[in-house]
């Protein structure tokens, strides 16, 4: 590989902010499963973890990631033979400034949103110790909630002082966070709180009468809750007028056997008795 033809004169990457990233250095990823491919890994500043995929003496591809969420220093120019890459596509502002803010031609990047990463590492974090610090969920949390102009801080003595329990503050930053990018049905069935959460009633927003002129409160009253949140003879909010969607009497998750998804009839079939139906779905 020219790797400096490639790299438009061995342009600098400069810091390594917590991402994950591959660089291929094909249009496509067949390296990844060619069997004459090696990967060779080392750790940089000692704690990027670096590999690099080799053939014949050549790097086809590499990739990374650095499991600390705190800004690191990290020089990949010897782990690439001399070649130094810009990336691009970073979700932070700052982060642009320093990883720099173009896609190099015949690079692809592949750099999954820092906002997901920040999350994950966050929960991760937790349910592997039992606890985290405020240093770790400003480096991850509230630096997401700081990049949407929102301020307020999740930390270990707000959680005290209102009785809240960290882990499902820090599950509830991916539901708001995260809203409309499909990632709730998921996080839901890996918590395996499914049984608990989906039966419930699901809520709308709060019918305000002078931003709804479209639509008449007669028209919809059976479907809001009344002053005091209740509906259908339940309490289900803690206001009136809250609009419900679907009423949990029409809700049911069965944990024996909504946990998984069916299995298809031609995949039985074809498996000559080695596949059998999920629990549940004969």
């Amino acid at each position: 590989i020219n790797w400096e033809a490639l790299t438009e004169g061995s342009l600098a990457l400069e810091t390594s902010r917590f991402y994950a990233g591959l660089i291929r250095m094909r249009r496509d990823n067949a390296f990844l499963t060619d069997p004459g491919v090696t990967a060779e890994c080392e750790i940089l500043s000692g704690q990027v973890i670096f590999v690099k995929y080799v053939k014949d003496g050549s790097v086809l591809g590499a990739a990374w990631i650095n499991p600390n969420p705190e800004p690191t220093d990290v020089n990949i120019d010897a782990a690439l033979d001399g070649a130094r890459v810009i990336l691009s596509g970073c979700e932070f502002p700052e982060d642009r400034a320093a990883a720099g803010d173009t896609c190099l031609d015949g690079v692809e990047i592949i750099n999954p949103a820092t906002s997901e990463k920040s999350a994950a590492y966050a929960e991760a974090l937790y349910e592997y110790t039992g606890q985290i610090t405020d240093a770790q969920l400003n480096a991850t949390v509230n630096k997401v909630r700081h990049r949407s102009g929102f301020e307020a801080l999740l930390t270990n003595a707000f959680c005290a002082a209102n009785g809240l329990d960290m882990l499902q503050e820090i599950r509830r930053e991916r539901l708001v966070e995260f809203i409309d990018e499909n990632l709730r049905y998921n996080d839901i069935i890996r918590w395996k709180i499914a049984e608990t959460v989906l039966p419930q009633t699901m809520l709308g927003l709060k019918y305000n009468d002078a931003d709804n002129l479209s639509t008449q409160r007669e028209n919809i009253e059976s479907r809001l809750t009344d002053e005091n949140g209740m509906f259908n003879g339940r309490k289900v909010a803690d206001q009136g007028g809250i609009y419900v969607i679907e009423d949990a009497a029409n809700r049911t998750f069965n944990p024996a056997k909504d946990y998984y998804y069916p299995i298809p009839t031609y995949e039985i079939a074809t498996s000559e008795g080695n596949v059998v139906q999920n629990p549940g779905w004969n």
